[in-house]
């Protein structure tokens, strides 16, 4: 282990980070939202996650299955901010090639 810390400890604490929430309001083209995103905090890009990969959450439980895989992901060693990133679409900004440099240098 990492730090010492046991599997469910770190798990524990992986679980503060993001939260489910509801898609309210009207979206561009005056359509109401639906279904339910990701939020994380401001350090983490991207901040707001509506989908796993480009497959929505539909429901409640569908994005925190998705939550719960970060959760898993950031137990096992990784920063919040890669598994984060693994979640994200293939266009998000996390996937260009600046944000893959300083991992490789």
């Amino acid at each position: 282990m990492q730090d010492g810390m046991e599997w469910h400890e770190r798990l524990s604490r992986a679980r503060r980070i993001g939260r489910v929430f509801e898609r309210k309001g009207k979206g561009r083209n005056g359509k109401p939202r639906t279904g339910y995103m990701l939020v994380f905090p401001a350090s983490i890009t991207p901040r707001y996650l509506y989908s796993a990969k480009g497959s929505g959450f539909p429901t409640r439980e569908a994005a925190q299955a998705a939550l719960d895989a970060i959760h898993h992901r950031i137990a096992g060693g990784e920063t919040a901010q890669q598994a984060v990133s693994y979640f994200a679409p293939e266009r998000s900004k996390t996937h260009t090639v600046g944000s893959y440099i300083d991992l490789y240098i």
